[in-house]
């Protein structure tokens, strides 16, 4: 059997399977993906821009995908943000403050990334985790951009009587940390 064939079979799993496949599945199918090299991008065209279901399955797929290596989700993620918008998942780019908290930020998506983690972090319509993460990420950033510092400091600090305590607890952690002299 050819490699194409593979693929194809590959494909095929996942186009019967995806839409009610359980976590443990698609970990098998995320080591595949990886571990063989296949074209992630290939398999978003496939799976992420059609039927709802499918297509948010594949969207924790891309999650797992990062976890086992961040450097593979990482390589997509500027081609994802770019099409976020013709997916039928509702509210599909919250699902970006994780896979770049997972494999980080592209640099071609960093400004509009920041705007939006910004935006997410200070938001009254955000829930709690996606301010923790736009958070984390926005402090990640802070460190290769230090002008960021004061207004994620002011943002934080705006967001604490607002949030719940594991959030207020790591906002404490990242204030601390935003509040330390530079080496």
């Amino acid at each position: 059997m050819t490699s194409k064939s593979l693929n194809t079979l590959f494909f095929n799993t996942l186009h019967q399977y995806l839409k009610t496949s359980t976590e443990a599945q698609r970990t098998v199918w995320i080591k595949q993906i990886v571990d063989e090299g296949m074209d992630v991008q290939e398999l978003a065209d496939r799976f992420l821009f059609g039927e709802r279901t499918t297509a948010l399955r594949f969207s924790w797929l891309l999650s797992g995908i990062g976890i086992y290596s961040p450097s593979t989700l990482f390589n997509i993620l500027p081609y994802l943000f770019a099409k976020k918008a013709q997916t039928r998942i509702k509210d599909f780019e919250y699902q970006f403050v994780k896979y770049w908290s997972i494999a980080g930020i592209p640099k071609e998506n960093i400004g509009e990334a920041t705007n939006l983690l910004f935006a997410w972090l200070t938001s009254s319509k955000t829930n709690v985790s996606t301010k923790t993460h736009a958070m984390q990420n926005l402090y990640n950033l802070s460190k290769e951009y230090p002008d960021l510092k004061n207004e994620l400091k002011s943002s934080i600090e705006n967001q604490l009587d607002k949030t719940s305590i594991s959030f207020r607890t790591r906002a404490t952690k990242i204030l601390a940390e935003l509040k330390k002299p530079p080496l």
